[in-house]
């Protein structure tokens, strides 16, 4: 079971809600970003686990991550909107990608008999 957010955990001009998807390092939650007038976005936030937060050499691995993913620019890799720290914590906001998981389109094709083309 991925491990949510019991309350919506509020980071000023983001909000952080229930994870997505969780790794061995951090998860990813559907997040939002607020403005004025009334503007939102959702996002992807991605939350170094809190208990490996507090150790500052994993906390400076997932910063370097974080450096190193701000600075990619590609068309087919979501981009880093912004950095927050709060307390020994680091929220990685990212856009928010909509698509089908590969491991999904896999077993969707094998159960149909067909093969995913190299280029998809």
């Amino acid at each position: 079971m991925l491990a949510g957010v019991s309350a919506p955990i509020d980071l000023g001009k983001y909000v952080v809600y229930d994870a997505v998807a969780s790794g061995g390092m951090a998860s990813v939650h559907l997040g939002r970003v607020r403005g004025p007038s009334g503007f939102a976005r959702t996002v992807a936030i991605k939350r170094l686990h809190t208990e490996l937060a507090r150790d500052p050499e994993l906390r400076e691995a997932f910063a370097a991550e974080v450096r190193l993913a701000a600075r990619i620019r590609h068309p087919n890799v979501v981009s880093v909107l912004d950095v927050v720290a709060a307390g020994p914590e680091l929220y990685l906001v990212m856009e928010l990608a909509s698509a089908v998981p590969l491991s999904q389109l896999l077993k969707r094709a094998k159960e149909a008999g067909r093969k995913v083309p190299p280029k998809i």
